[in-house]
């Protein structure tokens, strides 16, 4: 199951993606389509120190493509020039004041701004566990190069960028998912 923000907690499977298009409802199924591509790590095993400031998030495992041109780099990916929807989720550990952005390398700009969040109080002695979202289209006249980056109030080491579960499966900490329109 994933959760979309901005449908009021409605959960899908990966069969089933909704995206809002204008006039109505278009449903793509996720399996086959697009490019999903994530974050994961072996189980035990947290995404690892964040700083204040802008991070990096990593990017080193792609589970489907079907765009031609898209490719997945380190902590990186490359988009053919076109018109792309994308819906990404981070998680992060006592980060404070938040948000993701996806960030066009290639341009040195902000191409697209995700939701603010707050997942804890930095002064607190409680650990704080928060997920970033980010959902929008843009378009591009050429081939760019694109990384999520990750605003983050406070530094914290060891699972700054979200903590692991440890349940036998493996961690998952950031997840894009882009569809070429």
């Amino acid at each position: 199951m994933v959760w979309f923000p901005g449908w009021k907690g409605v959960r899908m499977t990966f069969a089933a993606l909704r995206v809002a298009s204008g006039q109505g409802l278009r449903v793509a199924g996720l399996v086959g389509v697009g490019f999903l591509i994530q974050d994961q790590k072996a189980t035990t095993v947290s995404a690892g120190d964040s700083i204040a400031g802008v991070n990096t998030r990593d990017l080193n495992t792609e589970i489907v493509n079907t765009i031609p041109g898209a490719v997945l780099g380190t902590n990186q990916f490359t988009l053919d020039a076109g018109t792309y929807e994308i819906t990404a989720t981070t998680s992060s550990g006592n980060a404070g004041r938040n948000r993701i952005y996806l960030y066009n390398v290639t341009d040195s700009a902000e191409a697209l701004v995700g939701t603010s969040d707050r997942d804890n109080s930095p002064s607190t002695a409680f650990f704080g566990h928060g997920t970033a979202h980010l959902e929008g289209e843009f378009t591009i006249a050429a081939t760019k190069t694109f990384e999520i980056r990750h605003e983050i109030e406070q530094a914290h080491t060891g699972s700054g960028l979200g903590i692991n579960i440890s349940d036998g499966e493996i961690e998952v900490y950031t997840q894009v998912h882009i569809v070429k329109v």
